[in-house]
């Protein structure tokens, strides 16, 4: 029996995403920063619902201070249906205060309220 293609491609985007995040830890390990991010990158995008690839890639970029890509990271993680889980609020709640940081009052307060509705028990 024929396997269909979109379980074709999940599986496809697994090993692929899985090839990545390992070719990520090892450049890591080699201290190759840039390198790993950008395996990291390709990780996530290969599998999107690949959290830890956007946690590291969160983690790196936070480490070389590209506030602006960390921004738009967290952005785009927190509004993933899949990949934020229940998270989605702490990220939301972390890219309010990177923009309030960079000076962006209206972006954080529109994040910070995305926040308290998707976790009011964080509301600190």
């Amino acid at each position: 029996m024929p396997m269909p293609w979109s379980k074709t491609r999940r599986t496809s985007a697994r090993r692929s995403s899985s090839r990545w995040a390992q070719l990520a830890g090892h450049l890591e390990q080699m201290a190759d920063g840039d390198g790993a991010l950008d395996a990291w990158r390709k990780a996530r995008q290969a599998d999107p619902a690949l959290a830890m690839a956007w946690q590291a890639e969160e983690r790196l970029l936070e480490q070389r201070g590209r506030t602006v890509e960390l921004l738009d990271v967290l952005q785009a993680h927190a509004a993933h249906p899949v990949a934020a889980g229940r998270s989605a609020g702490k990220l939301y709640a972390q890219a309010a205060q990177l923009a309030f940081a960079l000076g962006d009052d209206e972006a954080s307060l529109d994040l910070a309220d995305r926040a308290l509705r998707l976790s009011p028990q964080d509301a600190s």
